[in-house]
């Protein structure tokens, strides 16, 4: 039954290491034999080639090897994880483009594609500027904690009463950003002038503002750097996030009804296409929901076959 679906499919995505995968008989030569047009994406902890292919490879694990958690965390304390599983969503991401870029190159070619994924490889790719920092200069980027590496002051600072990203990008942000606070001085500070010279004196800097940031309380300061037109944004948990207009308004909480009806909250989809309507969100299928609607769309079984298969424990 399996390979007769794979015949007639576009696309397979499996997530099995090298040698399980080959051993269920899920191996690219064997799957683009039963279709040669078949787009196959296999996922694995660190791919098929490699001293480490047949190793088992999880989120966490992942982070620790890739350099995630050497470049997350507190300047002076341990090593962190990402708050989510961030390769597992990145490889995600990345299996849905060259899932993409395959079925549109098979238009052109005629035939089939094997993807060979990596947890590994996506979590690295994943690191864009600072991966390839230290490719260009060999020098391993220092955790900054809640920092920024290359600019001052951009970094979580206290308030009053909460939490605030404070992200000023650029010199003529700085100058703003002093004169609504109302520290002129800091501006015209010859250490402070250019970004620059805010990254080389950022020990005496950043007391200066995290002291100014105390004096107000978030909503305050959101009000005074909106004004100014600063980049920030406070700290939110979910009841905020979910209950401000701005993700109503982008339909980030979809309501769906389970198969009693009953209403269930989900996280929307994230793009919006111009021209076109997306289809209605809906309850996720559970598990073998369409077998046998596939397996009488895709391969003509009859009721008695499909009630034969099910005698057998197979559906």
């Amino acid at each position: 039954l399996f390979y007769q679906l794979v015949e007639r499919g576009d696309i397979l995505l499996e997530n099995f290491r090298a040698a399980s995968a080959d051993r269920l008989g899920l191996s690219p030569a064997k799957l683009l034999s039963c279709n040669p047009r078949l787009i196959l994406c296999s996922i694995s902890g660190f791919g098929r080639s490699g001293p480490w292919s047949d190793a088992p490879g999880y989120d966490f694990a992942i982070q620790a090897l890739s350099g995630f958690m050497s470049i997350t965390g507190p300047v002076e304390g341990p090593p962190c994880k990402v708050g989510v599983a961030v390769t597992d969503v990145l490889t995600g991401l990345y299996a849905a483009v060259a899932v993409l870029a395959c079925l549109h190159a098979r238009k052109q070619s005629g035939h089939g594609y094997a993807i060979d994924l990596a947890l590994l490889d996506c979590a690295v790719a994943g690191q864009v500027n600072l991966a390839q920092a230290y490719l260009t200069s060999g020098v391993q980027p220092p955790r900054q904690g809640n920092a920024h590496l290359q600019i001052v002051p951009y970094q979580l600072f206290a308030t009053a009463d909460g939490w605030l990203v404070l992200a000023v990008g650029n010199d003529g942000q700085w100058q703003r950003f002093c004169a609504s606070a109302g520290r002129p001085d800091l501006a015209a500070d010859p250490r402070f002038q250019t970004n620059t010279l805010r990254v080389r004196n950022r020990e005496m800097l950043v007391p200066l503002v995290e002291t100014l940031l105390r004096t107000q309380t978030t909503r305050a300061w959101e009000d005074c750097l909106r004004a100014a037109n600063i980049p920030h944004a406070p700290v939110w948990e979910y009841a905020e996030l979910f209950g401000h207009p701005q993700a109503s308004a982008r339909g980030l909480r979809v309501t769906v009804h389970d198969p009693a009806g009953r209403p269930v909250d989900l996280v929307g989809t994230p793009f919006h296409i111009e021209g076109t309507t997306l289809p209605t969100p809906s309850f996720p299928p559970e598990l073998g929901q369409h077998t046998e609607e596939v397996l009488q769309e895709w391969l003509g079984l009859e009721a008695d076959a499909l009630k034969e298969l099910r005698h057998k424990g197979i559906l």
